[in-house]
């Protein structure tokens, strides 16, 4: 049985309703893969090696700033944003989203209704 969350249904939904805005070689792919395809919209990040630093964790299908278009097509906010939060300190939250020290963030927030 497999099991789809809310983030992974809508990066689906996403995919499935702008294909033009994606490479070609990008429409057979997920967002969060571990079977080794480059991510499409750049979510799998954190914190880097060394104090201070943040990286993407797995390669994206094309470049920063083609991902950047797509993420603010599904309400993202940039990679570098979301990178600049983990070289401040940030911790891997529900679905690898940056949680800064201080934010009162729950599961139950993920699921609120925008």
């Amino acid at each position: 049985m497999t099991h789809t969350t809310r983030r992974e249904f809508l990066s689906a939904l996403a995919l499935a309703s702008i294909p033009s805005i994606l490479p070609a070689s990008a429409k057979s792919t997920s967002s969060a893969n571990s079977s080794g395809e480059p991510q499409i919209y750049g979510s799998i990040m954190g914190p880097g090696d060394t104090p201070g630093s943040a990286k993407l964790y797995w390669p994206l299908i094309d470049d920063m700033a083609a991902a950047d278009e797509r993420r603010v097509q599904i309400g993202l906010p940039s990679i570098e944003n979301d990178l600049e939060k983990f070289r401040q300190g940030a911790a891997i939250g529900p679905y690898m989203t940056p949680i800064v020290k201080g934010e009162d963030r729950s599961m139950a927030d993920v699921y609120r209704e925008p």
